[in-house]
Order: structure tokens, then C-alpha cells, then sequence
């Protein structure tokens, strides 16, 4: 596993991955399948396949850096698949933005005269992949959450089981309310868990 220094914020990930285990489930559940946005270096994804090494994992990354030691992180693996994009409501171009100089506060915005970043739309990646269902969707993209659950989410969120997120209504209000909006009207009944700053969703609508 490839760990960057003080700079990156890989360390802090790391703890709250693996030390904290802020992303275990609270439920037992088979995962076979998971598609991770926001997919970083690539922890989320190691962690994941820890406790569910048969499971298909489909890694979403836009910036290239992290996309580099993602692949790097994740070739020893079968059956993770990478896709160098952002994520979005559709497949619109992106602009990376850090404004404050740091790796962890880069975020996305959408830019289409001169972004340089493709976003894919779920919608998308259930095509490509097949995907009849997702037993787990990690979803951690600094704030471009309020786009992704503002439209057209009906038909992949539908096929989600156990969805696991951090809001970022700090930076950027209206994550929050544009998620459990789309959460109660797509799932309905649902189980809802948080641990850090981590909040997991079980859709009881999917046996």
C-alpha cells in the first residue's frame, strides 16, 4: 500500500479506514458488487476488498495524481476496475479547483468551455458495467454529491442496496438536503447509520 507524506491527506484516510473502520457495515450483507466514487488512492477500495474478496469493485477518480497511485495501489487485485473521470449528473466537462493549495481540498465544478475533466453519469457506469444492482455505492466527492443526487438519479439509485457517504454542507450547503431527498423518494423505507463522519443508508425496498 503507497502512503504520500504530511501534504496529502492519505494518513488521516488511512486511520479512518482502517483504524477507525469508519466504513464498516453496520449490517451483514453479501457485496459482490461496489462502486466506489471518489475512489481517492484507492483505501476505500483496499478496505472493501479486505472484508469481500470476491466482490467486483468499479473505481471512480478524477485527479490524475490520486488516479496514479490508485492504479498503483489496486494492481496486486483481480477484479477492480478503474475509470479516471469525475462524477456527475451527466456527462458534462469538469474544472479541478484548489483553492487553498492543499491535495484534500480539491473539488470539481462544472466548466464546459474550458474544463479539463470528463465527468461520467451513473447512468453510465450501470450501462458499461451491467450493473443490475449495486450492493454497495460509496459515494465521498467533495461536495459534487448536491449535482449527482439533484437529477436523474431515479433509475441507478433504484438498484442500490447499502449506500455509504460523507456530506459536505460545510463547504457546500445543500449536499445534504439534495441527498436524503433523493434517498426518501428513490428508497422510501430505509435504515440509516452514521459512525464519524460517515453516514450509511440500507435500502429495505432491496431484499
Amino acid at each position: 500500500m503507497n502512503l504520500r507524506d504530511g501534504r496529502f491527506s492519505d494518513r488521516w484516510v488511512y486511520k479512518e479506514i482502517f483504524e477507525e473502520e469508519a466504513y464498516k457495515l453496520p449490517v451483514k450483507y453479501p457485496i459482490q458488487t461496489v462502486v466506489d466514487l471518489g475512489a481517492n488512492i484507492g483505501l476505500y477500495t483496499l478496505f472493501t476488498k479486505r472484508e469481500h474478496p470476491e466482490a467486483q469493485v468499479i473505481c471512480v477518480e478524477p485527479d490524475p495524481a490520486n488516479f496514479e497511485l490508485l492504479r498503483k495501489n489496486t494492481n496486486p487485485y483481480n477484479g477492480i476496475y478503474l475509470e479516471q473521470a469525475g462524477i456527475w449528473h451527466s456527462a458534462v466537462t469538469l474544472e479541478l479547483k484548489n483553492p487553498h493549495g492543499y491535495p484534500f481540498t480539491i473539488y470539481s465544478e462544472e466548466n464546459l468551455v474550458s474544463g479539463n475533466v470528463q465527468a461520467v453519469s451513473m447512468d453510465w457506469i450501470v450501462t458499461k458495467y451491467q450493473l443490475k444492482r449495486i450492493d454497495l455505492l460509496k459515494v465521498d466527492i467533495e461536495g459534487a454529491e448536491r449535482m449527482l443526487f439533484s437529477r436523474d438519479y431515479q433509475n441507478w439509485l433504484k438498484r442500490v442496496k447499502i449506500l455509504q457517504i460523507e456530506l459536505h454542507d460545510r463547504r457546500f450547503p445543500g449536499c445534504g438536503q439534495a441527498f436524503f431527498k433523493a434517498i426518501v423518494e428513490v428508497f422510501g423505507v430505509f435504515n440509516f447509520y452514521t459512525r464519524g463522519n460517515v453516514t450509511t443508508i440500507v435500502n429495505k425496498r432491496i431484499p
